[in-house]
């Protein structure tokens, strides 16, 4: 037999054996995979029905109101007359109160007085600050330190701490001593004009006092813009002493004069009983069921009053608050007009339960738990038993719960099995298992 057919013989019982090695290994697998299973649970376990979550849905609201007048007192105002009462009805233009005008007019006149001075303050700043855009800057200055100039005499050799003997003093010759002269009066300097006192700026200095008195300006025009407001307000009350209503409504509250000044507290309140709105937010999905004219109950923690209400409008632009209560949504921002707003204060936040619409025979829909459902390019699934099999079955869904459970409105029902789809066992074509699950150790 020659070479070249013993090397093809080899090759071909080679090919044969790896044939044989590769089928029995595929049996294998074929055979464990065939004996691999899953566990699959009873949907009734796994699921609610949406009518266990209640026909309405709670969430916070704010008081807001449209028209509200409140009247405040200070320590230099007497109150000479009160012409109403807590409860009562007024139009506009109705006296409420009026002012004792001696000591309003003392006031006034102080008033004015600061009106004056701030009006003042800004023409000195506005002159300071003309002069500063036509000063001229200087250079810096790059003068060297100024030095003594070092000594030449030569030393002294005589001890300076010793002291001339009599001798020395005799033997000394006598001088004729000089007559004293009077020193000649220096003159005072001249005195400097205050024009040329003025202070130099580098141009950075400059620029920083300019931008520095423009600032100052603003606030003083600002002081003085208010100055003038609370005098022309102050004349205005002057004039006669009486405090109008600015709208029909009615007297929401009358305290007592010591105390409001003290707390800083209204003195008295008008109000409007179709003024008083609450703002809150509605969910996408709460909007198939209400819509405009829907009541709604209202409480209130800090007073502990319960209200009622109409939904009178529904925004068509989104809110930026989108989650609520563990419930991922888009809210849409709602008004609500309150039956009787008597009790409610601007801004008092308040909790809002919404009828969901639910009549007498609607039994909800399934709502299975949210670990179960999968998603995958925008569509959700679950892994459900199909024949004794595991099988890929999409559904369609709808509201969310609390972010625990998730309306199924199709592709499933109370009497399927489901497994948990993030087991690695959980894949299709496996052979399930059916048990329940409370005796699953996956739940224990």
């Amino acid at each position: 037999m020659s070479k070249k057919k013993k090397i093809i013989i080899s090759l071909v019982v080679t090919i044969v054996i790896i044939g044989l090695i590769t089928g029995i290994l595929l049996g294998v697998k074929k055979k464990t995979k065939n004996k691999k299973t899953v566990e699959v649970y009873p949907v009734s376990e796994l699921s609610e029905n949406s009518s266990m979550f209640g026909s309405w849905k709670t969430m916070s609201g704010r008081v807001v109101i449209k028209n509200e007048q409140k009247i405040y007192l200070n320590a230099g105002q007497q109150v000479a007359e009160v012409l109403v009462k807590e409860g009562d009805e007024v139009k506009a233009g109705d006296v409420l109160m009026r002012y004792d005008t001696t000591s309003q007019n003392l006031q006034l006149e102080l008033m004015a007085a600061d009106v004056e001075i701030a009006r003042v303050s800004v023409v000195v700043a506005e002159r300071e600050l003309e002069k500063l855009k036509n000063t001229t800057p200087v250079e810096p200055t790059t003068e060297p330190p100024v030095t003594e100039a070092p000594t030449t005499e030569a030393p002294s050799t005589e001890d300076p701490g010793a002291t001339p003997t009599d001798a020395e003093q005799n033997n000394k010759p006598q001088e004729n001593p000089a007559p004293e002269q009077t020193p000649e009066p220096v003159p005072a300097p001249e005195p400097i004009p205050p024009e040329d006192l003025e202070p130099t700026y580098t141009k950075e200095e400059l620029e920083k006092a300019i931008k520095d008195k423009e600032n100052e300006i603003k606030s003083l025009r600002t002081a003085y813009q208010l100055a003038q407001i609370q005098y022309e307000i102050a004349s205005y009350q002057s004039a006669n002493g009486d405090v109008l209503a600015n709208f029909d409504g009615v007297v929401k509250t009358l305290a007592d004069q010591e105390e409001s000044i003290l707390n800083n507290e209204p003195f008295m309140v008008i109000g409007t009983n179709d003024g008083y709105t609450v703002q809150s937010d509605i969910g996408e999905f709460s909007l198939m069921t209400i819509g405009i004219g829907n009541t709604v109950t209202i409480y209130s923690y800090e007073n502990g009053m319960t209200y009622t209400g109409t939904i009178t409008e529904i925004s068509n632009i989104p809110s930026d608050n989108n989650y609520y209560y563990g419930t991922v949504e888009t809210y849409y921002p709602i008004t609500i007009a309150v039956d009787d707003p008597e009790g409610l204060t601007q801004n008092m936040w308040l909790e809002v339960s919404l009828d969901g619409g639910f009549s007498d025979e609607d039994t909800g829909t399934l709502c299975l738990q949210t670990a179960f459902v999968m998603s995958e390019n925008g569509n959700s699934y679950v892994m459900k038993q199909v024949d004794g099999k595991l099988e890929k079955c999409y559904v369609k869904t709808g509201k969310s719960y609390w972010g625990s459970y998730v309306e199924i409105l199709s592709g499933l029902n109370e009497d399927d099995y489901v497994a948990f789809p993030y087991l690695s066992s959980a894949v299709e074509g496996t052979k399930t298992v059916e048990i329940s699950l409370y005796d699953s150790a996956l739940f224990r």
